[in-house]
């Protein structure tokens, strides 16, 4: 029995589309030709693959156990194509990039914004993700760059970094925040008011500060209980949230420099240099990159400068200096 990659996808489409009629437009091919190659894998695998009548066509139990193993082989097939146009350096093709939600509204769309020319051949897929998913996908070569932080990398060999700037986290709250007219602003005020983060947050925090000793270990071990009362994985959602309510977020200000502005979120007096991350661009060590990836690398490492000079600008023109102490409990 040989049924080729070129069938399998044939079944493939099929089943997705729920009939031969949807599946021969997807596969540009007539209708009468893509019933007579399934007939023709039907009979090299011994049994049908399909149950055909007037509500379309449905995988059979023994189609769906077939569907089972050629879903793997199909994934290789196009990772070998697309591992194919690599090595041959084309400009053209598909590019998939990994990019954690932060980083994303941080500095990888204007990265991406060169690239989307008049009458261009190539195509880039960004996908948001949490970076242990990212960096599974990278491993599995579902993706072939990905852009998050990469503390939740284990020490791997095949996996390449090129470390990017530090970035500041800054507490925001909606401006006439009770908190905003307290004299000696304590990390012990905080805690007491809900949070609206990423899911991973207080994960993240209790990395960035494995380092710290005496009072500023006290305070992040305060924060690092500060669980989200809300978490999700949208910016825009996260400070429409916090503008409507009493609930504190974390944010580089770039995501906030409009808000700000308008005077509809500030900047609370209390700073954590330790509240901070170095992102990275991650890809395969021993895989080759294409030329469009190797430019969008390129791209993204001058965007994350320009955003570096981007927020020490913004930090001159929104912060304020503590009315109190700083820190502690």
């Amino acid at each position: 029995m040989t049924i080729d990659v070129r069938e399998m996808r044939q079944v493939a489409a099929i089943a997705s589309e729920g009939s031969f009629a949807g599946a021969a437009k997807v596969l540009h091919m007539s209708q009468p030709a893509l019933s007579r190659s399934i007939q023709e894998v039907e009979r090299k695998a011994g049994f049908r693959l399909f149950d055909r009548g007037r509500d379309g066509a449905m995988l059979t139990d023994a189609g769906r156990a077939f569907m089972q193993q050629a879903s793997d082989i199909l994934a290789l097939a196009d990772g070998m194509e697309r591992e194919l146009a690599l090595i041959k350096g084309l400009d053209t093709g598909d590019l998939f990039i990994g990019a954690g939600v932060y980083v994303s509204d941080m500095f990888v769309g204007e990265a991406l914004a060169p690239f989307a020319r008049f009458d261009t051949k190539v195509r880039i897929r960004l996908l948001n993700d949490l970076p242990d998913v990212l960096i599974h996908r990278l491993r599995r070569r579902e993706v072939d760059i990905v852009v998050a932080d990469p503390a939740w990398l284990n020490p791997a060999t095949e996996i390449k970094q090129i470390t990017l700037s530090r970035h500041q986290g800054y507490l925001v709250v909606r401006h006439g925040h009770p908190l905003l007219g307290r004299r000696n602003l304590a990390a012990g005020d905080l805690v007491r008011y809900p949070l609206v983060s990423m899911p991973l947050m207080p994960n993240r925090i209790a990395l960035m500060g494995q380092h710290l000793k005496g009072a500023e270990a006290g305070v992040h071990k305060l924060l690092e209980k500060w669980r989200p009362t809300i978490a999700v994985n949208s910016i825009t959602s996260m400070k429409t949230i916090v503008a409507d309510s009493d609930a504190i977020t974390i944010v580089s200000l770039k995501m906030v420099r409009h808000e700000l502005a308008r005077r509809e979120l500030v900047v609370l007096p209390l700073q954590f240099p330790w509240l901070g991350t170095n992102f990275a661009i991650m890809h395969l060590a021993h895989r080759t990159l294409s030329p469009l990836a190797e430019a969008v690398m390129t791209s993204i490492v001058t965007e994350d400068g320009n955003l570096l000079e981007l927020e020490r600008k913004l930090a001159t023109r929104w912060l304020k200096k503590p009315a109190g102490r700083r820190g502690g409990r």
